[in-house]
């Protein structure tokens, strides 16, 4: 009786030892499973985060080069006009901000994984003035970062999130060189540019002897550069020209576009003309010159990839200049006819030391055959008006 009774319990702990051994080795043997399950999710969470970092490094690489190989601008435009350097670079900064956000959020993998992204906030170039000026970017030698972007990547049971800031350091690319020196060029021959056509239409040339004028500013340009930048431009430049016997009979057409800026900076606002007055001229008239021209300068010595290849860094200059001359012929003192003036007044001025003085009619009685006379002079156009002769208007 005994032994039957020790065999049953026997085999009833047999049973439960069964029972709680299979329970714990199929607890523990799935407790390893989740942890290797969630080693290998956390394993492809790291290559996923590298991944992305990778291809954000080579992505800012191609938003940089992508903004940094064309350049177009008005470097003159009635005068020197230089882009403003903390303009530019916040404007590169933008733009390479705008490119790497594209690729990112165009970044998918074909995972049953979550990844949520938030974009980059800014770029900064790490470029100051003084070492521009100075030459320190020439070749490059720059850094551009990209800040407080994230990921998220997420499944039901594992989490990794990460902030994002990305630099790469470019090299062998020599914008700031082409820049630097356009830059003190403009500055250098803007006024001798603007002079140069203003001494054209003092004169009554026109356009005729514009290209002279581009000669002039375009070989200062090319002495500013190495062996590796070549420049071109067309001897041929838009140029229009209209003369009128008063200033406001000028059509002020403007058949010369203005080149246009490719960035996010714009054009100062200018004037739509420089006008000068009471200028000595051998035809006593208003001339009005209007020109526009583009040189292109190409650095040679680096390629930067694009879609269609590697190409040089390429610079469009644009110029620009819109120049009106109003010219009086006061060589000598006239006098004023009383019938047809009223309110005369002598205005002199210093010619080569020697005072030249002259009529200059404020009010007139327009009994001239033509109105708004404002200057008499020797000549008549008409028999009836014997010192009324309609060369300035007033406006």
């Amino acid at each position: 009786m005994k032994t039957q009774l020790f065999e049953i319990l026997f085999l009833i702990f047999a049973v439960i030892f069964s029972i709680l051994s299979y329970f714990f080795i199929t607890t523990y043997y799935f407790k390893q499973i989740e942890k290797e399950e969630e080693k290998r999710i956390v394993e492809i969470f790291d290559k996923i985060r590298d991944t992305i970092n990778s291809f954000l490094k080579l992505s800012l690489y191609y938003s940089t080069v992508q903004h940094f190989r064309e350049e177009s601008h008005t470097w003159i435009y009635n005068g020197p006009n230089p882009i403003n350097f903390e303009e530019l670079k916040n404007c590169k900064e933008k733009l390479i901000n705008i490119s790497i956000n594209k690729y990112f959020l165009n970044f998918e993998i074909d995972l049953p994984i979550k990844i949520e992204k938030k974009q980059f906030e800014f770029c900064k170039i790490n470029v100051n003035q003084i070492d521009l000026k100075n030459g320190y970017f020439d070749e490059g030698n720059f850094t551009v970062n990209c800040s407080n972007a994230y990921i998220n990547i997420y499944t039901n049971t594992t989490q990794l999130f990460e902030y994002l800031n990305i630099s790469n350091y470019i090299i062998n690319n020599r914008y700031w060189y082409l820049f630097r020196n356009i830059q003190d060029w403009s500055k250098e021959v803007g006024n001798d540019f603007v002079n140069c056509i203003s001494n054209l239409a003092k004169s009554c040339i026109g356009c005729s002897k514009v290209y002279e004028c581009y000669e002039q500013i375009f070989e200062m340009l090319k002495r500013k550069f190495d062996k590796y930048v070549k420049c071109e431009y067309s001897n041929i430049p838009c140029c229009f020209e209209e003369k009128a016997v008063c200033k406001d009979q000028l059509s002020y057409k403007k058949p010369c576009n203005i080149p246009k800026d490719y960035s996010c900076y714009t054009l100062p606002t200018y004037s739509k003309v420089l006008s000068y007055s009471d200028f000595s001229c051998e035809i006593p008239l208003s001339f009005r010159i209007e020109t526009s021209n583009y040189f292109i300068c190409k650095d040679e010595k680096y390629y930067e990839s694009s879609p269609s290849g590697t190409i040089p860094i390429k610079f469009s200059i644009g110029i620009y200049a819109d120049i009106t001359v109003d010219c009086a012929n006061c060589k000598e003192k006239l006098p004023c006819n009383l019938d047809y003036c009223s309110n005369c007044r002598e205005i002199c001025r210093k010619e080569n030391e020697k005072e030249i003085c002259y009529n200059f009619c404020e009010t007139c009685i327009y009994k001239c055959p033509c109105n708004k006379c404002t200057m008499i002079c020797k000549n008549c156009i008409d028999s009836n008006c014997e010192y009324c002769e309609c060369i300035c208007c007033k406006n």
